[in-house]
């Protein structure tokens, strides 16, 4: 069985089927404003720090992954969901991180509070990326106005989208995955 969804580009409600504008992907992170913005507080990270390490990343993210959704008819089926199942994922992961470490006693030693940073940001990335990995493994994306087939190995889906200039695109769901 195949199971198709069409997008209008930058589209946020599937149902909508009038040509939207094109989102760009710091656009789609906005949707993620209050989640991001609680990450900020909770990291200690100051605020160049902060634009500079996480949410770089997640505009990376969102650049690559646009506004897939995760699943056919589950959980964040909607467009954009495949962002915001990475958002919360990353900011979980972090959380679940906060003073652990996989080896040693803990400690709450001064020495300790860098390592225990990286191993937050790590955990972070790591839980932000576990998510994109759809993108290679259970779905296809076709534009609908010619044969371009996106190759995630490659590029990202924004400037894939750019690069071949159609206004909508088919996601194709593979199965036995």
């Amino acid at each position: 069985m195949s199971w198709k969804r069409v997008f209008p580009r930058g589209a946020t409600d599937q149902s909508n089927a009038e040509r939207v504008e094109l989102l760009e992907p710091a656009h789609l992170l906005l949707a993620h404003a209050n989640r991001l913005n609680a990450l900020r507080l909770e990291s200690g990270y100051n605020s160049d720090q902060f634009e500079q390490l996480v949410r770089t990343a997640f505009l990376h993210t969102a650049e690559w992954i646009h506004c897939l959704p995760a699943t056919r008819a589950e959980n964040h089926s909607e467009a954009g969901g495949l962002l915001r199942l990475a958002v919360e994922t990353a900011c979980l992961a972090f959380r679940r991180a906060d003073g652990k470490f996989l080896a040693g006693p803990v400690s709450s030693d001064v020495r300790h509070r860098e390592r225990d940073r990286v191993w937050g940001y790590a955990t972070l990335l790591g839980g932000m990326v576990r998510s994109v990995g759809r993108c290679v493994t259970h779905l296809s994306v076709t534009s609908s106005e010619g044969p371009a087939t996106w190759n995630p190995l490659q590029e990202g889906l924004w400037a894939w989208e750019r690069r071949v200039g159609g206004s909508r695109f088919q996601i194709e769901w593979r199965n036995g995955t």
